[in-house]
């Protein structure tokens, strides 16, 4: 059951909780990235390449694809909070990404001024097709934001020659960090022209066959290809491994493809990693990939709390494979995991300044971690940017007679068949209501989402209850007719959840956290009354729910009941339980933790058997 996406370009949001964040990624993040952009070298690169000059080059050999993440993220903000200053800039960055480019098609600054002669001769490492890969999507996007030609003009030369050297004419050939057959998807969707989806079916389907071991002469016996996920053909995964970022776009593009019918072994593969993904190798928060060494996947139940990497990228491609697998199976329980990461570990990405970014994101931290301003391997600012300017497209999707709600965010929604307004308090309360604002007939049903986390649900139509079972699929289907003025009031109770971790993850044993809604709730020392380090949490927990205005621009923060366990002295090896004492603790959202004064901060809290 595929269904058809919602672009974010229809969907208006108007809440207490993105609205902001997306109005300071226009105001502050746009500007910011923009001046790293130069800082950085990435434009100065381009003017070497424009300018014949063969050395000097700055930054990674993969720097390219930044500038193409940033563009993308400022066409997609710019659609919401237009901006011609903003408009313009990009323009002279697109007019000079079209002079810096071969005849032939060919652009990458690393190789034209440092490399010219050896162009394609190290596809595991060098990272050429997954740039261009990423100006294809950004050229789609820019292109269905602006409805200008210029950038995807550029970017359809590119595509024109990666399918004379790679397509079914060419030779055998994919990149060592995935990225582009999902874009070549998104190009094949947006032109209609299938050429593109038959070269990134080929570039999918011949991954596997040890291509790297043969470029760099490696015995086939001595060849590990997890890391970038070539020691298989694409259907044979068992589970999810290697470099978490590359994973999780590999399958994205899978889903797509899967989506338009034509790889029929594809699902199975991708539903049999995503279960593995879910019961032994996710994050509470929604991030992927506990190891620094590789930034992905080690074993099973691998889910520590301080050296937790959890890339922001990594959770930010979970999102788009969740989604994709949503769209390919019409299942919800795929829209859990994306909401999770979206409102966690993607979020905990940036700070509410716009400007200060994490690259990892551990679930514990001595106060030391820091958000940063930028990075040497800068994919993670401008993946945040593009992902909240477009944050709309997860909310909605639809098939032929129904709207889909995926993710409950106040705002507007406008398709073929209908326009509504939802209004309400998530994520921080649990009324929704939706009201028909215009409709062009054939609107059959509204199906809603029943969230992971919800409690009891309500739902009425003008008033009347309606049965809220879900479907097969996980959604309450509300039946039409409809007519301007039809109302839907959703209610879901949203209990605070203590949760503990299967005992094979060794490193939460004896621990606890605590969810409500889809929000994750961390405790930052600079809330408590005691150290952190001296603080543990009764298992069954008393905990309420209180919102703070003057906390963090508002939020929902929880109070816990704890205990004050004091540090032993240091020749004392055992204390007596009795010198513990009751403490009132407070977590606040985990995406909001570090904007204040540094501070300890953890997750996942020692516990204790409630008295």
């Amino acid at each position: 059951m595929s269904l058809a996406k919602i672009p974010h370009t229809q969907v208006k949001i108007q809440d207490q909780f993105w609205s902001p964040r997306q109005r300071t990624n226009a105001e502050k993040a746009v500007p910011h990235q923009f001046k790293m952009m130069e800082d950085h070298g990435n434009g100065r690169n381009l003017r070497r390449v424009i300018q014949g000059v063969r050395t000097g080059f700055e930054g990674f050999w993969f720097a390219d694809s930044d500038m193409y993440k940033v563009i993308e993220g400022i066409s997609s903000t710019l659609h919401h909070f237009p901006n011609e200053e903003y408009l313009d800039e990009m323009n002279v960055w697109i007019d000079e990404i079209g002079k810096a480019q071969d005849s032939d098609g060919y652009i990458n600054t690393f190789y034209q001024i440092k490399k010219p002669d050896k162009k394609w001769t190290n596809l595991r490492h060098d990272h050429e097709m997954y740039c261009l890969g990423h100006m294809i999507e950004a050229a789609v996007h820019h292109a269905q934001i602006t409805g200008k030609q210029n950038f995807l003009n550029i970017a359809l030369k590119v595509a024109e020659m990666l399918n004379t050297l790679f397509g079914p004419d060419g030779e055998v050939g994919y990149c060592g960090h995935p990225e582009c057959e999902l874009a070549l998807m998104d190009l094949c969707e947006f032109t209609g022209d299938s050429k593109w989806r038959v070269l990134a079916e080929r570039m999918l389907m011949n991954r596997g066959s040890h291509l790297f071991a043969r470029e760099e002469g490696i015995p086939d016996d001595q060849y590990d290809g997890t890391y970038a996920l070539d020691d298989v053909p694409l259907v044979d995964h068992q589970t999810i491994k290697g470099h978490a970022v590359r994973a999780a776009y590999l399958f994205s593009g899978a889903a797509d493809l899967a989506r338009t019918g034509e790889a029929p072994g594809v699902l199975p593969m991708l539903e049999r990693c995503w279960q593995n993904l879910m019961e032994r190798r996710i994050f509470l928060t929604g991030g992927i990939g506990p190891s620094h060494d590789n930034e992905g996947f080690t074993v099973d139940y691998d889910l520590p709390t301080f050296s937790a990497y959890q890339e922001t990228c990594a959770s930010i491609s979970l999102a788009m494979w969740g989604y994709r697998m949503m769209l390919l199976t019409g299942e919800s329980h795929y829209m859990d995991a994306a909401e999770r990461a979206l409102y966690n570990a993607v979020l905990s990405g940036v700070g509410l300044d716009g400007i200060s970014y994490y690259y990892d994101n551990p679930l514990a931290s001595d106060g030391t971690h820091r958000r940063q301003p930028w990075f040497d391997c800068a994919c993670c600012p401008p993946n945040i940017l593009r992902t909240i300017g477009r944050l709309g497209q997860y909310a909605y999707a639809e098939d032929k007679d129904s709207l889909i709600v995926n993710l409950y965010i106040p705002g507007e929604v406008a398709t073929k068949q209908s326009s509504w307004r939802a209004e309400g308090e998530m994520p921080w309360g649990g009324k929704m209501k939706y009201t028909l604002l215009e409709t062009q007939g054939g609107l059959a049903a509204m199906k809603f989402r029943v969230p992971e986390w919800a409690g009891a649900v309500t739902l009425t139509k003008d008033g009347t209850s309606v049965t809220t079972e879900p479907n097969e699929l996980g959604y309450i289907v509300v039946q039409g007719p409809y007519q301007v003025g039809t109302v839907i009031d959703l209610k879901f109770e949203m209990p605070i959840r203590q949760v503990t971790a299967h005992p094979a993850a060794k490193e939460l044993t004896c621990a606890t956290a605590f969810q409500r809604g889809p929000l994750v709730y961390a405790f930052e020392e600079i809330d408590q009354p005691i150290p952190i380090e001296e603080s543990l949490v009764l298992l069954l927990a008393d905990a309420t729910a209180v919102w703070e205005p003057e906390t963090l621009g508002g939020c929902i923060v929880l109070k816990v009941s704890g205990v004050k366990s004091p540090r032993p002295a240091e020749s004392q090896l055992y204390r007596p339980v009795a010198d513990t004492a009751s403490v009132e603790l407070k977590a606040i959202p985990y995406a909001l933790c570090a904007n204040r004064a540094n501070s300890p901060m953890r997750v996942w809290m020692p516990s204790l058997p409630g008295r």
